[in-house]
Formats: C-alpha cells, sequence, structure tokens
C-alpha cells in the first residue's frame, strides 16, 4: 500500500470519527466516492475502535508520579472491584492503584507467598460476560506465558478473585516509549540500543509463533534498571494454534482489523 493511499484512508477514517454516528454513512458514501475497498476498510477500522476497548492497554506499571498518593478505600467503578492499599486479593497484597479506566484497573501489590512485587491487572466484570474481551484477555496471558525473554514482560499466572479475571504479571517500573518521546528524553546510542532489544523482544516471540500485532510506543517500556520490556499481547496471533487460527479467521470474515492505526502494517490494514 501506497503512502497516498494509506494518507486517503487515514483522511477519511478521522473525518467519519469526528461526525455524529448518524451522519457517518453519508459522509463514508460521499468520500469513498464509489470506492468499495476504501469504504470497507475505513469501516473496519471504525469497527476495531468501537470493540478493541482499552483495557488491555493500561500498562501494568508505574512512575512515581503515578503511584504516590494512591491510597483509596474499597469501592468499585465500572463493574470492576477496587481494593484499597494492605486489602488481600487471593494471595496478594494491594499497595498501590497504578491505573484505572471505564476498562479495568492495574494495581501495584505483593505476591505474599513468593514475596515479589507483581502487577494486576483486573478485567471488569462487564467484559468478563463479553466473550470476546474474555478471550482476547486469555490470549494474552497464553501468548505471554509462552514466552520467557528479558525483553518481554512476563507473565505469572491468570485467576479470578471475587468474580474477577484478572492477570498476575511483572511489575515494571519505568516509562513507556510514548512518554520518553514527548518528553524528548532520548538521544541517539540510547534510541538504537532500545530498537536492538525490541527487535530482540519480536525475534523471540516470533520464533515460538507469537505475532504482537500491536507493537506501538504505549505498549514498550524503559525500565528504571536498564532493560526495554514489551507488553500487552492481547491482540497477538498464536501461529499454529487453533484458538489463533479461529480468531484469525473470526476477524477476517467481520473485516475487523488488530492493531491502532499510526502504528499498523499494511498487511493489518488490509486484514
Amino acid at each position: 500500500m501506497d503512502a497516498e493511499r494509506w494518507q486517503k484512508i487515514e483522511r477519511v477514517f478521522h473525518a467519519a470519527l469526528q461526525a455524529e454516528p448518524s451522519l457517518r454513512a453519508t459522509i463514508l458514501e460521499d468520500s469513498c466516492a464509489g470506492d468499495e475497498l476504501l469504504r470497507r476498510q475505513v469501516e473496519a477500522l471504525l469497527a476495531h475502535r468501537e470493540k478493541a476497548g482499552t483495557f488491555l492497554e493500561t500498562p501494568a506499571f508505574a512512575t512515581a508520579k503515578q503511584t504516590s498518593g494512591s491510597e483509596k478505600p474499597p469501592s468499585t467503578s465500572g463493574g470492576a472491584a477496587r481494593f484499597g492499599v494492605g486489602a488481600a486479593v487471593a494471595q496478594y497484597r494491594v499497595l498501590a492503584e497504578i491505573g484505572a479506566g471505564g476498562m479495568g484497573i492495574v494495581y501495584k501489590a505483593e505476591d505474599t507467598k513468593l514475596g515479589r512485587l507483581v502487577a494486576l491487572k483486573f478485567l471488569p466484570e462487564t467484559l468478563a460476560t463479553d466473550a470476546s474481551a474474555l478471550e482476547r484477555f486469555q490470549r494474552e496471558a497464553r501468548a505471554a506465558s509462552a514466552l520467557n525473554h528479558p525483553n518481554i514482560c512476563t507473565i505469572y499466572d491468570i485467576a479470578e478473585y471475587q468474580g474477577h479475571p484478572f492477570i498476575a504479571m511483572e511489575y515494571l517500573d519505568g516509562r513507556t516509549l510514548g512518554e520518553h518521546i514527548l518528553a524528548r528524553t532520548l538521544v541517539g546510542d540510547e534510541i538504537s540500543k532500545l530498537g536492538i532489544q525490541i527487535a530482540e523482544a519480536l525475534s523471540a516471540a516470533h520464533s515460538k509463533g507469537v505475532v504482537h500485532r500491536d507493537v506501538k510506543p504505549g505498549n514498550i517500556v524503559a525500565t528504571v534498571t536498564g532493560p526495554v520490556k514489551v507488553l500487552d499481547f492481547g491482540l497477538a496471533k498464536l501461529i499454529g494454534s487453533q484458538g489463533g487460527n479461529a480468531l484469525t479467521k473470526s476477524l477476517t470474515e467481520t473485516h475487523a482489523v488488530a492493531g491502532t492505526l499510526p502504528y499498523m502494517s499494511p498487511e493489518q490494514l488490509r486484514g
């Protein structure tokens, strides 16, 4: 796909996205001017945006700013259980809430059995009954847990507490590449080293038959101890896996597009 075609898709997509839902069909008809492939591509992007949600894009890490003053009383939000500092969640003790939104909550916690820090990512009850959301949630755990590499965020466990599914994973103290880009804190040599580590992580995943499909600055963390970590395998394709093949077939049949628009490869956009 050439740059001009991509720019046209992006232009029509943003025009439709900014319009009232009731006017989108008219905008698509006018903007696509009979180009049915263009219309299908834009409709697929719009459908993906509606369905994808943001829960699994919530980073399982925190900066000092995020964790400071984070003690909160137990409550509920968006159907997801909220726990105050010191609360027991299975074998974990909550230390801080490090990320929250309508699609879920992430906690910094201590594994009281193994004595290590973890991040707990809770899927809200409203999504726990959604088959596609639960499948993506479980797929992230399966895909990442099959990988053992210093540049891939480690998954420790997938479990349920009081009816809420959650993933226990490696706690990362650092900043996303997105934050570094905005702050302009990286220089030439550092960027090269980060790029090499990211490539090594993806190569290791590919060697195990796992294709990430949503690599972007927000899914890559530069930790304070040095290593870069790739996370969020919620859209991963498991090559050779029956579940992965079924998912791919489903996405193709519905013209759904896996990934984040500005960072998609041409083959992802084509479905």
